[in-house]
């Protein structure tokens, strides 16, 4: 359910773990507590999401996502249950590559992501993506 942009969970959903943890990754750490026929998409008006307007900005968000999800891993037991697909998902954005300028477009794309799996120094804090947010 990646991409959702939204959760919700019915009172049932919510007793399962009780009261919710402080974790970074929450959207992950509920999706890891129910299994796919557990899950529904409902039909709503869409949430807007908004990628980050610059690479500083994209680098830390991809690093709180994965750090967040190795903090789930090591302290609230998804291991197993989240699969790391960076391999996959180099090896698709390599096979995209047509020409040249593909091929800077690729090498961009895997040194951002590889850049936002680099190792989180100190404590995980909540990288808040202020460029691509508006004063309106």
């Amino acid at each position: 359910m990646w991409g959702a942009g939204a959760y919700g969970l019915n009172e049932k959903g919510h007793e399962r773990f009780g009261s919710f943890p402080a974790v970074t990754g929450d959207d992950l750490y509920v999706d890891t507590r129910f299994d796919a026929h557990e899950k529904a998409v409902v039909a709503t008006d869409p949430s807007v999401i908004r990628t980050p307007a610059d690479v500083r900005s994209l680098v830390a968000i991809l690093g709180r996502h994965r750090g967040g999800a190795a903090l789930l891993a090591s302290e609230h037991g998804t291991h197993g249950r989240v699969r790391d697909t960076g391999l996959d998902t180099a090896l698709s954005v390599v096979a995209t590559v047509r020409g040249p300028r593909s091929a800077v477009d690729a090498a961009v794309f895997l040194g951002i992501a590889l850049a936002g799996r680099r190792p989180q120094r100190g404590s995980l804090v909540w990288e808040r993506d202020a460029s691509s947010r508006s004063s309106e």
